[in-house]
């Protein structure tokens, strides 16, 4: 029986507006669940049965799988560019010889996703 995303909740205002500034959700981290705002979320990055979720601040690792993760997240922020990232569109900084700069890190956008996030990028314009 999978127990994966007991551990994670989407919250949002009463209205379903994924804009909403207090959107949150709850990560399980060992004995400890830390409140993340998904804004605070820069890129996550799936490494075997964990997911790392880099924050502005800090990294923070949960059990999970990428596309559980990308399910409960907000479909108009967040898109994955590789098997093992899902980026939060508007922390992207710049997109060169696909890659993706978020910070100082450079991202590969893999043959199977660019298509898909190329196609998210073009209508968010």
């Amino acid at each position: 029986m999978k127990s994966l995303f007991i551990h994670t909740f989407v919250a949002m205002d009463s209205k379903p507006l994924l804009s909403s500034s207090k959107e949150y959700i709850f990560i399980k981290n060992g004995t400890k669940i830390d409140r993340v705002d998904i804004n605070d979320i820069l890129y996550i990055e799936g490494s075997g049965n964990y997911v790392i979720y880099q924050l502005e601040s800090k990294k923070v690792m949960a059990l999970g799988k990428m596309g559980e993760v990308l399910d409960l997240l907000p479909e108009n922020k967040f898109v994955r560019i590789h098997k093992s990232h899902i980026v939060q569109v508007n922390k992207i900084k710049s997109i060169e010889d696909n890659r993706v700069i978020i910070g100082c890190v450079k991202l590969s956008i893999s043959n199977t996703y660019r298509a898909g996030f190329y196609n998210k990028i073009n209508s968010m314009c």
